[in-house]
């Protein structure tokens, strides 16, 4: 296995977003990670090694506004609207990249947290890969026109880089007066993965005004009556822990489910692991979440696609 980083061209025309990839020889699919927000890609190269070993070759962006992709802005997409459309234009043209190098394979999207967002949009507006894997998917919210009413409020009053305390709350699932520990303890419950994630300045910074205002505006639109019948039918895997709170302890990942299979998707698998926070590709049995994807991914895409 080979690891590269480099840097692309983003499509905002602000600046590069940086990239990685892990890669073998011979491969026979790829699968692009989209990360959460307020972390970077890195943070899945345990996993990515999983997946190179079973003959898949990974990349992954680090998303504007984060990792080494901040471009001068961190917590933020883009200093205008639009910012996720940015995000999800250098993920279709990461594909292209993956595809300059290895060929024409089968392509797999796996989106975690605000990454689910994200490939959820992706699958449903570019419709060109061949299989769908979405972790720690966030669940509908009924608060999601106010907030991205107040965003757009607070970015007239305050600029685009101003972090609302309201907004916070909202993505925020700690307690007032918890130790970092405590406050990040809902991610994972390896207490050395939480230590890890409080230490990273790259990790658990806020978001900016302009950034919530898009991550919302992009959960409205995947939590629409349209969505799931604008996803292409192609094999998905949900999978969550059932103790995440981003996911409503496995509300969220039972809506898209059932949502995708009232718009006649027949190869749609749900998992809830029991007792998982919201980070189970970090989890204490992530080894078992690991060899689940792993079979899933050369059951579902590999036996089916490759003659």
């Amino acid at each position: 296995m080979e690891r590269k980083e480099f840097y692309r061209i983003s499509s905002n025309g602000e600046g590069q977003v940086f990239s990685r990839s892990w890669v073998c020889e011979n491969p026979w699919a790829i699968v692009q990670i989209a990360h959460g927000m307020a972390e970077y890609s890195n943070r899945y190269d345990e996993f990515a090694e999983k997946l190179v070993d079973i003959g898949v070759n990974v990349y992954a962006n680090d998303h504007l506004g984060h990792g080494l992709s901040k471009q001068g802005h961190q917590g933020t997409f883009a200093m205008k609207k639009g910012g996720f459309d940015y995000v999800l234009e250098d993920m279709r043209t990461l594909f292209k990249y993956a595809e300059e190098q290895d060929g024409k394979l089968p392509k797999i999207l796996l989106g975690h947290s605000m990454g689910s967002i994200l490939a959820e949009l992706y699958a449903s507006r570019y419709k060109d890969i061949d299989g769908l894997i979405l972790s720690g998917t966030v669940a509908p919210n009924s608060a999601v026109n106010a907030a991205i009413g107040i965003a757009n409020l607070h970015i007239a009053v305050h600029g685009h880089a101003w972090v609302s305390p309201l907004l916070k709350k909202l993505t925020d699932f700690g307690k007032k007066g918890d130790s970092p520990m405590e406050r990040f303890s809902w991610i994972s419950s390896d207490k050395n993965v939480v230590k890890k994630y409080v230490e990273d300045e790259d990790c658990g910074f806020d978001f900016t005004s302009s950034a919530n205002r898009e991550m919302f505006i992009g959960l409205k639109e995947v939590t629409s009556k349209d969505w799931a019948k604008n996803v292409p039918m192609i094999p998905i895997l949900i999978a969550s822990g059932s103790e995440d709170p981003v996911g409503n302890k496995g509300a969220g990942p039972k809506y898209y489910y059932d949502q995708l299979l009232n718009a006649g998707h027949d190869k749609v698998t749900l998992k809830i692991y029991e007792n998982d926070k919201h980070e189970i590709l970090n989890e204490v049995n992530r080894e078992e979440v690991y060899l689940d994807m792993t079979n899933w991914i050369n059951e579902e895409i590999k036996e089916q696609l490759i003659v």
